[in-house]
């Protein structure tokens, strides 16, 4: 094994070429790659997508095999530190609903999961509140959901694009509209999606933008919502629209990957076991990131580099990181015992303004 030849960055397109670039014998059973994987993860910690393999870090000393756990590559999947185990458990909660086709959004699919807890949701649309409620500036919760959501929503793709590579389902991203009138949520018909995107352009237009990743970071970003939603409702009764994912399952082969990672379809306890695991991980990965960049900011404050946005600001102050893990405990820690809904509602603000984000059903 080459492993002198290792450099963070490295490509493999497939493990025969791995292989090849670093000296090793190619086998031909799977319980013998699988040895030989682990044997170079004392060396470098690997990510793979679909058959490819990319080296993420290289070691100065190799693990003993002792230290390897926990740096496995099966626990990371390119940036997506939850790696197979999104994968495995959205593949239990397909094969539970016994649906040839199911349609979720995002913040439900983070729930059923357990990468989240019951407050997160529902705490998005209140966030004014919540800010009030912990005693912390707006503009780090807002921080604080922007960068969840984004990690999530890499997460969630990332292991769906896996599940597709082993062709168990097929995905899609759809909009759905909630109507005002009737209080039902479907399928948006083309018509309305016009609806949708015709008055989102006309409030992008009369607020002088040209594109919604402009006023989304922008002052004007609550009056662009609450002109959008006002329009929409006028227009085609929509009181709210939100993106969510299709999901067509292949029921043939579901439970036989289930089997191929877990020997057996997740009883009840191993299902939490993975559950909880999975939640832990992610409330040690949002603190990490939380920590990374109150640094970089101090830094940048130190150099005496000007920071123009209230999200910088933010993350500059000392309270920063401690706000974070409250936030963190609060709407992902599924160990959390209580819903702060009831808490948030008796919450009085002035002025009252609309959440700058989506509802979600």
């Amino acid at each position: 094994m080459k492993t002198e030849n290792l450099y963070v960055g490295q490509e493999f397109k497939n493990y025969k070429q791995l292989c090849l670039d670093l000296g090793m014998e190619v086998k031909s059973s799977t319980n013998s790659k699988k040895a030989q994987i682990k044997e170079l993860e004392r060396y470098c910690k690997l990510s793979k997508i679909g058959h490819s393999f990319t080296v993420d870090e290289v070691f100065n000393e190799p693990l003993s095999k002792i230290e390897r756990r926990g740096h496995s590559m099966g626990s990371r999947n390119n940036n997506n530190v939850y790696g197979e185990l999104i994968q495995l458990l959205i593949m239990d909660y397909l094969a539970q609903k016994k649906m040839k086709t199911v349609t979720i959004s995002r913040t439900q699919l983070l729930r059923e999961i357990e990468m989240t807890n019951f407050n997160y949701g529902i705490s998005s649309d209140n966030i004014p509140k919540l800010a009030a409620h912990l005693e912390a500036e707006e503009a780090l919760v807002y921080d604080f959901y922007n960068t969840s959501n984004s990690n999530f929503k890499n997460a969630i793709e990332v292991a769906l694009n896996g599940l597709y590579d082993r062709r168990i389902i097929m995905h899609d991203k759809v909009t759905m509209v909630h109507k005002l009138k009737t209080g039902k949520t479907d399928l948006a018909t083309e018509e309305e999606k016009d609806i949708i995107v015709e008055h989102e352009k006309a409030i992008l237009k009369e607020l002088d933008y040209s594109v919604v990743s402009e006023v989304r970071g922008s002052k004007d970003w609550l009056k662009f919502r609450d002109k959008v939603k006002r329009r929409l409702i006028e227009q085609g009764d929509i009181e709210y629209y939100f993106f969510a994912y299709r999901i067509t399952v292949n029921q043939k082969y579901i439970e036989e990957e289930l089997n191929n990672l877990v020997d057996h379809l997740l009883e009840d306890v191993k299902r939490e076991e993975y559950k909880n695991e999975l939640n832990s991980k992610v409330c040690d990965r949002l603190l990490e990131n939380a920590e990374k960049r109150h640094k970089k900011m101090k830094k940048v404050e130190s150099e005496e580099i000007f920071i123009d946005h209230k999200m910088g600001n933010c993350r500059v102050e000392n309270t920063y990181v401690t706000k974070i893990k409250q936030l963190v405990s609060i709407l992902i820690d599924n160990t959390y015992p209580e819903a702060i809904y009831p808490y948030l509602s008796e919450i009085k603000l002035i002025p009252s303004e609309p959440s700058p984000f989506d509802n979600v059903v």
